[in-house]
């Protein structure tokens, strides 16, 4: 828990923040009644989204959630802090060896490439060896 995470937009890498949980989202398969998909949304909204920074109206989720027939998962994080300058994908993408994403998705990062993206993102040193000694447990930074 409280791995980096990198969000990439508009083609430029913007965000930090840490991970906290993940789940599956079983409300929003087709394959599920009407209802279920309902209660799913609301307890996303309840649990998840209606507190956030800058949520939108809720019937704009509504919309987006009936629109969306992929929804599988969810994400949660915190701390999220936007970086003092946004990279560029060919930058950083080039450095990691990766061909540009389509759509929407994720990619699992081992350290040195989270170290990397660290650098990368200007990140101040302290924040750098704090996740060192997460994950290399406290005293081996």
């Amino acid at each position: 828990m409280g791995a980096p995470v990198f969000i990439h937009s508009d083609k430029n890498l913007r965000l930090v923040a840490c991970f906290r949980a993940g789940q599956f989202v079983a409300g929003h398969k087709l394959t599920v009644e009407k209802d279920g998909r309902g209660a799913e949304r609301e307890r996303i909204w309840s649990c998840y989204r209606a507190n956030t920074i800058d949520p939108p109206e809720k019937e704009a989720f509504d919309r987006f959630w009936e629109a969306q027939h992929g929804v599988r998962g969810l994400f949660v994080m915190d701390e999220i802090v936007e970086l003092s300058r946004s990279v560029a994908f060919k930058v950083y993408g080039r450095a990691l060896g990766w061909g540009y994403p389509m759509g929407v998705g994720y990619r699992y990062l081992n350290v040195g490439q989270s170290l990397l993206l660290m650098h990368i993102a200007g990140l101040a040193e302290p924040a750098i060896q704090s996740y060192l000694a997460g994950v290399l447990g406290e005293g081996a930074t």
